[in-house]
């Protein structure tokens, strides 16, 4: 995942052309786990990731895992694919 944000960002430094990329991580707590929160969030800010959505899944009394935010987000995913964007999904 990392080196995939690393490479986009210097495809869009290289003035390239970068498509819609969203990227779906799934981790148990955001304190403990989210080790490259502060990295995502800045690739977010500069439009490297057009977004990215993230399941903690022991944070809540409902567990929430990447697949229920990738079944809310359906028509974002399928329009995405559609346009020739990204999706990349890790945990």
């Amino acid at each position: 995942m990392f080196y995939l944000t690393i490479f986009r960002k210097w495809q869009k430094d290289e003035g390239r052309e970068v498509g819609a990329t969203y990227l779906f991580t799934g981790c148990r707590n955001k304190a403990i786990d989210y080790i490259y929160e502060e990295e995502l969030e800045e690739y977010s800010k500069s439009g490297v990731l057009t977004d990215n959505f993230v399941a903690f899944s022991r944070d809540s009394e409902k567990k929430v895992y990447v697949q229920h935010i990738l079944k809310e987000k359906k028509q974002l995913v399928w329009d995405c694919i559609n346009k020739n964007g990204n999706i990349y999904v890790c945990g």
